[in-house]
């Protein structure tokens, strides 16, 4: 696939922003990288029964109960350091104006495809109605949360908590 000159720019410019905030252009390969190699050594030394419902799952190895509940801690603590590193980084004159960067040159691009779609007499379905984003922005939570529910094993009443946890 052939990139734009604008595709290539704010590649590059989301590439100097990693690199920026996290002191590398790969922090998403060393991040996954990290995950794998802890749940390995783990794994080797400390039988595990699982820390949530989807882990404790029947024919899982204890390799594959470690790199799930070590996956999901580590995301939900990535939040808060990426959030933590963008304060820190908020008062840096350098990083604001390559932020500031990034951010234009994404929202240019969006705007160009929005441009060519209506050129091209075609509507995207984010902009053509607000009630039928919203239908399928319900329809993906009710989904994601049914298939949570009902690939989940449970010990008690068979999917009984579906409409307790789309709640």
């Amino acid at each position: 696939m052939k990139y734009s000159n604008q595709q290539a720019l704010a590649e590059e410019i989301q590439a100097s922003v990693n690199k920026a905030l996290f002191g590398t252009v790969h922090f998403g390969k060393l991040y996954a990288s990290l995950v794998v190699m802890m749940s390995l050594i783990v794994a080797m030394f400390i039988p595990h029964e699982g820390l949530f419902a989807t882990s404790q799952s029947t024919g899982m190895t204890n390799y594959h109960r470690w790199l799930y509940d070590v996956y999901v801690i580590s995301s939900c603590i990535t939040g808060v350091v990426i959030f933590l590193r963008l304060q820190h980084k908020k008062h840096d004159v350098k990083f604001r104006r390559l932020w500031h960067c990034a951010t234009k040159i994404s929202a240019e691009e969006r705007f160009r495809e929005y441009q060519y779609a209506q050129s091209q007499s075609k509507v995207t379905i984010l902009y053509s109605s607000k009630i039928l984003f919203y239908a399928v922005l319900l329809g993906f939570t009710v989904g994601v949360i049914a298939m949570y529910v009902w690939m989940t094993p449970f010990a008690g009443a068979y999917k009984s908590s579906f409409w307790i946890l789309a709640y």
